[in-house]
């Protein structure tokens, strides 16, 4: 088993220690030390073995994922091959020493994702030459090579402006089919056409994703273990014209004590069942 030390310095880092919430540490120190890590700083983990590993939901491990890479910008994901890039991995784990090129470029090798191994790559090469090294999301800022990387908080509207934008629409689509097979263990397709058109007509009427996400957990508190029901858990049902009369239903007592106890248990980072 491989020995990862961990530099004291990651205390001093104003993002960790400002703006991480104690749950964002946890997840930042299981990065730094997983089983699944290698000296390129870029690995092959599944929200699934997050999940098993640090004791959480899937969905808490996706949402983390999530924050990491499209608020914290400290790490990039490629849903296609499940590869984690840990943006400043080299500054603690790097040096210009010859020896290294070898094992480094021996990882860099078995990198599924072409974007993520380019990146590698280019940082590594600036760091040997003593360059400025741009991290990966610096890459994707700069080029937008990263597929699948949805760019849209949850809770952030949509304008008329912004639904011109065909990435713009095709992420929030996609976020919400997402959503909604988490949630309800289904497999729908966003590329579905009359999966599309349901969703783009109500963020047409100015609906929020927060929205979506709020209807998707009443129904399928409501419905999921209701076999009458649960067929309804689907797109072209809970965005139909009724959306609006969902989106003013209230979760049940039951859930909204257990979600009350699971923010609480996010803010103090104490593990919650």
């Amino acid at each position: 088993m491989a020995n990862r030390n961990i530099s004291t310095e990651v205390w001093n880092d104003s993002k960790f220690t400002d703006d991480f919430t104690a749950e964002d540490k946890y997840f930042w120190l299981f990065l730094l030390t997983t089983r699944y890590g290698n000296l390129s700083g870029c690995f092959e983990i599944t929200p699934n073995q997050i999940a098993q590993d640090m004791g959480y939901s899937k969905e808490t491990a996706l949402n983390l994922i999530y924050r990491f890479r499209n608020i914290h910008h400290v790490i990039s994901f490629d849903e296609t091959t499940n590869e984690v890039l840990i943006h400043n991995w080299y500054k603690y784990n790097w040096t210009k020493s010859s020896s290294l090129e070898k094992p480094i470029y021996k990882f860099i090798d078995k990198i599924k994702s072409e974007d993520l191994r380019n990146i590698i790559i280019e940082m590594y090469e600036s760091f040997k030459n003593g360059d400025r090294v741009l991290t990966g999301w610096q890459h994707l800022t700069n080029t937008n090579t990263i597929p699948n990387t949805k760019s849209i908080p949850i809770t952030t509207s949509l304008s008329s402006k912004d639904l011109d934008k065909d990435k713009d629409l095709k992420d929030s689509i996609e976020y919400i089919v997402d959503y909604l097979n988490l949630k309800a263990n289904t497999k729908y397709r966003y590329t579905t056409n009359k999966t599309k058109d349901v969703i783009k007509a109500r963020l047409h009427e100015g609906f929020k994703l927060e929205d979506f996400q709020h209807v998707i957990d009443v129904k399928v508190d409501e419905w999921l273990n209701d076999d009458k029901f649960s067929k309804f858990l689907r797109p072209e049902t809970l965005f139909s014209n009724k959306f609006e009369s969902y989106l003013n239903q209230q979760q049940s007592m039951k859930k909204k004590i257990s979600k009350f106890y699971e923010d609480d248990f996010k803010k103090t980072g104490e593990l919650w069942k």
